[in-house]
């Protein structure tokens, strides 16, 4: 009980001030669901860490930098993963693997939309720019005991978040305009169901979409149709390894 109490408290101050923190003590709350044998609770902590941590990861534009965030919270992603095929849950599995990807399916499908918005539009350059310069200032300050709490982090960390809602609006109003569709945005949290609507009306009733994600040398393969979710794991080779990683960049 003394645990839970310590997690929850580091929940809530992580949710009003600190979103690094967010991701953690969901992790915690799930670790110690799954050490105790309640799975469903595992597994729920193990969503809301997933989703935290995706964002967090909307303080990251450049795509290098993305990438490099997840470097550190990987093994969270791994664990989520593993915990969901185990107690199958396909449509989590599903979750954290778009996650892990900063949403690929989704980027393809709006992928025409997005650039004929985003790359052209003045107030939304100046944002990302702003943006960029604040991730740049939070990540300067040295290394220090409290740094966490430091008032000049906390201050960018909150403009951040502030400019990234109005980014989101403003994207999303200049979509709308140019795509009534409302394909879902991959800044957002993964909706299976958001996700297959936004499919049908822009490819129709008849259509399949592959991802995957690689832990070490161990493939998860997903596969989603309108009506269903398949899932493969696999251990790779050295030389299926290599053929992925040539598939990779020739994206």
């Amino acid at each position: 009980e003394k645990a839970a109490a310590a997690w929850q408290t580091a929940f809530q101050i992580g949710q009003s001030l600190i979103p690094a923190i967010v991701w953690r003590a969901n992790l915690g709350q799930a670790e110690m669901h799954e050490a105790a044998g309640r799975f469903p609770e595992a597994l729920a902590s193990y969503q809301q860490a997933v989703e935290a941590l995706h964002q967090h990861r909307n303080l990251f534009w450049q795509p290098a930098l993305a990438g490099h965030f997840w470097q550190g919270p990987a093994a969270t992603l791994d664990r989520a993963l593993a915990f969901a095929l185990q107690l199958g849950a396909p449509a989590l599995a599903a979750q954290f693997i778009e996650s892990s990807k900063a949403q690929t399916l989704l980027h393809h499908l709006s992928a025409a939309t997005r650039q004929k918005t985003s790359a052209r539009h003045p107030e939304l350059q100046t944002l990302e720019t702003e943006i960029r310069w604040l991730y740049e200032k939070i990540h300067q300050l040295p290394d220090k005991p409290g740094l966490f709490l430091d008032p000049a982090r906390l201050s960018w960390i909150q403009q951040v978040r502030e400019k990234n809602q109005a980014y989101d609006a403003l994207l999303s109003r200049l979509e709308r305009a140019q795509d009534p569709s409302e394909t879902p945005s991959p800044r957002k949290n993964f909706n299976l169901s958001a996700f297959r609507q936004a499919a049908a009306r822009h490819l129709g009733g008849n259509w399949a979409a592959l991802d995957y994600y690689l832990a070490g040398t161990h493939l998860t393969a997903l596969l989603l149709t309108p009506d269903e979710i398949h899932l493969w794991e696999h251990d790779l080779t050295p030389r299926q390894l290599m053929a992925l990683e040539d598939c990779r960049r020739r994206q």
